[in-house]
């Protein structure tokens, strides 16, 4: 998921580790909204010339290697596209440092993460195109009985859904990779066995959602009766000549295909990642070359030299038209692409990220223009992204005028202090751990005079101006110079969410104070001394025992069974709750963050063991808080103490369920 300022590392895997989010958006969008592709086509005559391809290659010859330097990225592969044909297919730098090996634009296929989406919304509004699927019906007329999405009061899921990732599922973070290409699950199980909750009504917020365009394959899959990869490949890739792109598992594809190494972060960007096998392949599983990715971008912009177009009119002008925002006055997405900037140029995408490798294609069809960057390494500045954002924003400034809108003016009716408050993304996993993580991620909104003031722990502080009613222009920084906005979401007079113009994969609810991180932060801090206070009884017990005498306050009662026994659960429990954030913070420390680690799926029985035990006990404290008043089993303080204990294990128990550190249905 992009994010307006440099992120870091150890914020950027977090955010990464799920199949390829988003786009990175160069630019902004003005309040205007866009044109389609068809609209595009009459545009083009009062447009500039196409560019040169010796004046394109000439800038990525000096562009590209000096951002590979800066950012200390191993590889790249570029293409462009204008005027009906290839400006430029490029390669950068090494597909394989260690075996030698140059990245070859006409044969280094390297995996395109998310950029997979655009091929998966090429066949399921093909399919619509036909007759076959229709977008608004309910997806569970596509899907066999056990594959079906759950009833659900607030509306059912429709492809239209899907495809524009306002489904309102939760993150789903559980089982996105595979052991081995063997173990790959079938789309069907994945479907059936990964189904994530919904914690949104259709069609009110975009979440993205690596689960819904799985759903989306397999309707595909279902619809024409073959499976997904080849059904593609047949349909879409052998027409169009892509004979170098490929859906599959990095053993399977990397025996026809040439693949390049994968780097990360470390050793000077020179650290060599093994291929991961991906679960879900129409959301992230496909392979391409630059040189390919320049036809499909052609296809797209009706503008294939060799004509015979393989989708039809009125597929492109779905995928490439607007389809959903979260605000009329916000970039939105098509169907498989995302708008990049909705002010002139209007340009419109896909981008992608996994580990080792970022991907991104940016449209202008006004211009009948496009660009497509693919590094395989990680780099080692601080944001993860850089190469392909600033590449891709460099390109469009040059070859097209794009810049940041004009600020624009008009007040604010009222006082600014409506929009302060705590706004955590739509895009967030549900009841499991790694919603701690996220939930961590929230940014808070603030009023200093005429202007807003937003933090959050991934880009820091940002001031923000009036820019019109619900509407705010970044001021200073690279937030300012690219023309970042912000945009209030209200519902019914109330301001329920926020959007951010270079994020429309997202959106940022309002929550409430009892959910703000801080808040529950604190109360757990607050409540785990307490837990940690319980030390005292079993050490003023045995310096009872030694002395052989009652201390102030220790009464005969305090002696009984049953005043022993609470003592005891509530103790008991109290350590629980302490091994799990210690043992939490220890996995964390040495594992780092990531899948199948301390707050990642699969979790290690370490992490839910504690706090299921916790809870029965934590249950019998609470009952045995009363006869401890009643009978005055302690001395006044003593009592006050065991209750706050009691109510302290309450509000862990609560954070544990409602955060799935428990194995229970809750949690």
């Amino acid at each position: 998921m992009p994010f307006p300022f440099r992120i870091p590392a150890a914020a950027a895997v977090l955010l990464a580790v799920a199949i390829p989010t988003a786009p990175a958006l160069p630019g902004a969008p003005s309040s205007t909204a866009p044109a389609g592709p068809a609209d595009a086509v009459q545009a083009r005559a009062d447009t500039p010339d196409t560019p040169d391809s010796e004046e394109v290659r000439a800038f990525l010859d000096e562009r590209v290697p000096a951002l590979m330097e800066e950012h200390g990225v191993p590889g790249a592969g570029v293409s462009v596209v204008g005027g009906g044909e290839v400006l430029a297919a490029e390669g950068y730098g090494g597909a394989d440092l260690e075996a030698g090996e140059p990245v070859d634009p006409g044969r280094t296929a390297f995996p395109t993460a998310s950029i997979a989406k655009s091929f998966t919304a090429a066949a399921v509004v093909e399919l619509a195109e036909r007759g076959e699927v229709d977008l608004d019906a309910d997806v569970n007329t596509y899907l066999p009985e056990d594959e079906r999405l759950p009833d659900d009061p607030r509306g059912p899921v429709t492809l239209h859904h899907l495809l524009t990732h306002t489904a309102g599922f939760a993150e789903q973070l559980d089982g996105l990779r595979a052991p081995s290409e063997a173990e790959i699950l079938p789309l069907g199980r994945y479907v059936a066995d990964l189904r994530p909750d919904r914690i949104h009504p259709p069609g009110r917020y975009t979440g993205y959602s690596n689960y819904g365009y799985v759903v989306a394959g397999r309707v595909v899959e279902q619809v024409t009766g073959e499976p997904f990869g080849p059904y593609i490949e047949r349909t879409l890739f052998e027409p169009l000549g892509m004979e170098h792109t490929a859906f599959g598992g990095p053993d399977t594809v990397g025996a026809r295909l040439d693949l390049p190494a994968l780097y990360g972060s470390g050793q000077d960007g020179r650290e060599r990642l093994e291929y991961e096998y991906i679960n879900g392949a129409p959301a992230g599983s496909a392979f391409s070359t630059p040189a390919d990715m320049a036809v499909f971008m052609l296809e797209l912009l009706r503008e294939r030299p060799a004509g015979g177009d393989v989708l039809t009119d009125g597929a492109v002008e779905a995928m490439l038209g607007r389809q959903a925002a979260n605000d009329p006055r916000l970039t939105g997405s098509g169907y498989g692409a995302w708008e990049l900037r909705t002010d002139d140029p209007r340009a419109i995408g896909h981008g992608g990220d996994g580990p080792g490798v970022h991907t991104q294609y940016a449209l202008v069809p006004e211009d009948g223009a496009g660009i497509f960057v693919a590094a395989n390494g990680d780099g080692t500045s601080e944001g993860m992204f850089t190469l392909r954002d600033d590449l891709v924003r460099a390109y469009l400034e040059r070859f097209h005028g794009a810049g940041p809108p004009e600020a624009g003016g008009g007040g604010q009716d009222g006082g600014l202090e409506r929009y302060a408050g705590t706004y955590s993304m739509t895009r967030i996993p549900h009841r499991e751990p790694a919603e701690a993580l996220y939930a961590a991620l929230q940014t808070r909104v603030s009023a200093h005079g005429d202007r807003l003031r937003t933090v959050d722990p991934l880009s820091g502080a940002a001031e923000w101006r009036p820019a019109g009613e619900g509407v705010f222009h970044a001021v200073g920084g690279d937030a300012a110079e690219q023309g970042f906005r912000l945009v209030f979401i209200e519902e019914d007079g109330r301001v329920t969410a926020m959007g951010m113009d270079h994020i429309p994969s997202n959106a940022f609810e309002r929550v409430p104070w009892y959910r703000d991180a801080l808040v529950q932060g604190a109360a757990a801090a607050a409540s785990l001394a307490l837990a940690l206070s319980t030390l005292v009884w079993p050490v003023g017990a045995a310096v009872r025992r030694l002395r052989g005498r009652r201390s102030q306050g220790h009464r005969a009662g305090a002696a009984s069974p049953l005043a022993v026994g609470a003592r005891f659960v509530a103790g008991l429990a109290s350590a629980l709750a302490v091994a799990l954030v210690a043992g939490s913070g220890a996995a964390l420390v040495l594992q780092g963050i990531g899948p199948g680690t301390a707050l990642f799926p699969p979790y290690p029985p370490l992490l839910t063991a504690p706090m299921t035990a916790a809870l029965p006990l934590t249950a019998a404290a609470a009952v045995l808080a009363v006869p401890a008043w009643v009978r005055g089993w302690w001395g006044p303080a003593a009592r006050v103490h065991y209750t706050l204990v009691v109510a302290a294990l309450g509000v862990l128990s609560a954070l544990a369920l409602a955060y799935g550190f428990t194995v229970l249905p809750g949690g």
